[in-house]
């Protein structure tokens, strides 16, 4: 893969299509159908063909590869053999791909869809849409599919290519794994010369706006509304996620690193080397410790400093991961930000909701831990016999758990 340096793009030349250069009519009646719409592609061989054949197509930039070897969890003989099991699967990264899709419609919270059915390639669309996309499947969030089928939503035909980046589970943690990858690969195209525009909807969070303002100047933005419009496009471009359900391309470190440098700018890493991730002014949580004052006053007195994510710009977020020795908290959205963390960083996590952290850990060399409270509950919740994602830490044995975490000294040659 090319690496490139991130920095401010040039502005798309000529003007932004005003709402009377476009095209415009109602839909018509759209039903979700299962499965893929798109089943094979084309392969072609440069950046000038792109968006030029009349199916489905994609541009290989990097082949698929493994990983580095995986680190061993902190006291692995006492967790879950699932748990084991998903840390140290070896199976290889996917391709880094550029799709190109014909004969597609944009709507909703960021999904293409022809004759209803959804396009959901694996490394494009996280596998965890598939409950609501394949035969049988449970009904899709109606704040992700909003006018994606609706019979009269308002349609814009642009006679450009329009890239899109963004799915509908616009949630910090995702955003960072699933979407800031293909933005970084949008911008990529851009500085090699790819003309296009990017398509995104009103409703996403402040913070990704913001975040997304880095890459792309307003000009270069199609801003539609999710509830009731969808656009058409000759060719969209779609960027691959460089992972696949936690599997990253080790090229994911080339973009981690220019993402870091481009998005932190001019402030220098934190002096902070122990810190506590804390959940405690986040919104509208749905899990995490119901006894969070009483552990974050222990991890104080540990010599942790609470840091809260949301109080921060992602820039100095990214200055506290790669200042930190060592970072722990409950599992959440802001674990994933150790993706920013300096190689060798442990990460210490109460809880554990899925795969994703230890291909973090894969990818970053991070030395890890999952501190569970019973094999049953190391998910969110609720489970069969859980009542819900909410639950009380003894602090004592946190306690006792950190301290030996501390001194741990994990290497490649313990791994299972």
């Amino acid at each position: 893969m090319v690496s490139v340096t991130a920095k401010p793009i040039n502005r798309l030349p000529g003007p932004k299509p005003r709402r009377a250069d476009m095209d415009m009519a109602r839909g018509g009646p759209v039903t979700q159908q299962p499965g893929n719409s798109c089943q094979s592609f084309e392969e072609i061989g440069s950046l000038g063909a792109l968006g030029q054949p009349a199916g489905p197509h994609r541009l290989r930039l990097a082949p698929g590869i493994g990983g580095v070897a995986q680190l061993p969890l902190f006291e692995e003989a006492n967790l879950p053999a699932p748990i084991i099991r998903e840390h140290h699967d070896a199976t290889g990264a996917p391709a880094i791909h550029i799709y190109g899709i014909p004969g597609h419609e944009l709507g909703g919270g960021g999904l293409l869809q022809r004759d209803g059915q959804v396009f959901s390639q694996a490394d494009v669309v996280p596998g965890y849409f598939n409950t609501y996309l394949r035969a049988g499947g449970e009904t899709m969030p109606e704040i992700w599919q909003r006018g994606l089928f609706k019979p009269d939503a308002d349609i814009y035909a642009f006679d450009a290519p329009v890239a899109l980046a963004i799915h509908p589970n616009v949630v910090y943690g995702h955003f960072l794994l699933e979407m800031l990858p293909r933005l970084h690969l949008l911008s990529w195209l851009r500085r090699a010369g790819l003309p296009f525009l990017t398509a995104l909807h009103y409703h996403i969070p402040s913070w990704a706006k913001q975040i997304i303002g880095h890459y792309f100047a307003p000009d270069e933005i199609i801003w539609y509304d999710a509830a009731t419009t969808r656009i058409r496009s000759p060719c969209f471009i779609l960027p691959s996620m460089m992972q696949i359900d936690g599997r990253f391309h080790p090229a994911f470190n080339m973009a981690v690193d220019e993402i870091a440098d481009f998005l932190r700018g001019s402030v220098p890493p934190s002096a902070d080397r122990k810190i506590w991730l804390s959940r405690a002014r986040h919104p509208g949580a749905s899990h995490g410790l119901t006894n969070q004052d009483q552990i974050e006053a222990m991890v104080a007195r540990l010599g942790y400093r609470i840091i809260h994510p949301q109080n921060l710009s992602l820039a100095e977020q990214i200055a506290v991961m790669e200042g930190a020795e060592i970072i722990a908290c409950a599992y959440s959205s802001a674990t994933h930000n150790s993706i920013f963390a300096r190689r060798g960083t442990k990460l210490f996590c109460v809880n554990r909701l899925n795969r994703y952290q230890s291909g973090v850990g894969r990818l970053r060399s991070l030395p890890t831990a999952y501190h569970l409270l019973d094999p049953a509950r190391f998910h969110a919740g609720p489970l069969p016999g859980v009542a819900s994602g909410w639950y009380d830490v003894d602090p004592a044995a946190l306690r006792d758990a950190l301290l030996r975490f501390e001194t741990w000294q994990p290497s490649h040659d313990t791994a299972v």
